[in-house]
């Protein structure tokens, strides 16, 4: 890597970089904080109760209770369980908001590089249309009015069309600005190839890569079903209790005076029964939300393959064009005239912007395929613009 190359591609990395401080990933971040706590932890004593009774309004109290009303052991295990599916499932999301940050990121770029290649063909199309106004003057021929009006008004539209462009690529490349320490500028970047990016769509076999949105749809299915468990164990959340006595008027020693009780709760009605019939068939829409997830992101992968492989031909077979405009410019060098050089880059300037608006296509198609198949979350410090995927730290 060049020298001027690696300072070019510190503005990308800075702004790319610049996700990990976004909002939603510090609000996932903060959560994940608030369960390192064990704020969802269950205690063993569900009650405590102190009771003291006098026989008479004008006596002295004379009997004292204390009981104690343990926790149901399940619920404590069904809220120790609830507590940690939920950490996987924060955890989750916060890897997949990083992923997203940086998706909307790298499509701001993306749109930036291309702004600046369309500045660039955009000053070759005026060159090239002054170029046929001043050669036609300079070769002494007399240009039709009609067709010199349409080159003005060609080169007017494009003079219009550039200054437009450029203010929009001005305030594109206001937010990357604002997270680099460098000048954002294009001129030295050099962005993935489109072969680089076929072989990286085809590299992996999506059927056997853990897919991070399935793993979210499946862990938030299993917290639903753990917070099923938190309800059904909490519906019986009274076992029984324990409780030491001590009765004044009983006996003449102190020993006389104490006793216990021991209490257990038979659970012959459980009086949310109805709502954990309701909860458990909230569960079967929710394992079909599941199972339409995986129908949805596996039509989705395939869908974004077959378009990353086309727009790959596409701008194979455009290349191919400007490779044979190569040999078309030898020959016309063999036998020049100004009307077929000028025609010649006409056409060249064609094609160089239909590859810009295909590798546009293709590089923000390769971007939802790097979401979609969830390398983007599980590689989030690979620049996946650059030829080589450097890393952006």
């Amino acid at each position: 890597m060049n020298q001027a190359f690696a300072q070019q591609g510190t503005f990308v990395d800075d702004f790319l970089n610049g996700s990990y401080e976004a909002l939603k990933v510090k609000l996932y971040e903060q959560e994940l904080t608030f369960l390192d706590d064990d704020p969802i932890k269950s205690s063993w004593i569900r009650e405590v109760e102190i009771r003291a009774k006098a026989k008479h309004y004008n006596e002295t109290i004379d009997d004292y209770r204390f009981r104690v009303s343990p926790t149901n052991p399940w619920e404590i295990k069904a809220n120790k369980s609830y507590q940690s599916q939920l950490k996987e499932v924060s955890e989750i999301n916060y890897s997949l908001a990083i992923s997203k940050e940086l998706k909307k990121r790298y499509l701001i770029l993306i749109t930036s590089y291309y702004q600046y290649q369309k500045l660039q063909l955009i000053d070759e199309e005026l060159q090239v249309k002054k170029l046929t106004v001043d050669t036609d003057i300079s070769t002494g021929k007399n240009l039709d009015p009609v067709d010199l009006i349409e080159i003005e008004s060609r080169i007017s539209e494009l003079e219009i069309k550039r200054t437009t462009l450029e203010l929009d690529h001005l305030d594109a490349i206001i937010p990357i600005q604002n997270e680099s320490q460098s000048e954002v500028t294009w001129k030295d970047w050099k962005m993935i190839k489109p072969a680089k990016i076929l072989e990286l769509v085809y590299a992996y076999d999506t059927s056997q890569l853990q897919n991070i949105h399935k793993t979210l749809a499946d862990s938030k299915f299993d917290l639903k079903k753990r917070m099923y468990q938190v309800n059904k164990s909490e519906s019986f959340g009274n076992i029984g209790f324990m409780q030491a006595n001590m009765d004044l008027d009983q006996g003449s020693d102190f020993n006389d005076h104490l006793g216990f009780q021991i209490g257990i709760s038979i659970p012959i009605v459980n009086k949310k029964k109805a709502d954990l019939a309701r909860d458990r068939f909230d569960l079967i829409e929710s394992q079909n939300n599941v199972d339409q997830t995986y129908e949805e992101v596996d039509f989705e992968l395939t869908s974004i393959t077959k378009k990353v492989s086309s727009l790959y031909q596409l701008i194979k077979l455009i290349d191919d064009k400007l490779s044979r405009s190569v040999i078309l410019s030898e020959r016309v060098e063999q036998n020049p005239t100004p009307g077929a050089v000028i025609k010649l880059e006409q056409y060249r300037v064609e094609l160089k912007n239909q590859r810009n608006n295909v590798y546009q296509d293709l590089l923000i198609a390769y971007i939802e395929y790097l979401d979609l198949s969830g390398l983007l979350a599980s590689n989030k410090n690979l620049n996946y613009l650059s030829p080589n995927l450097n890393s952006i730290h």
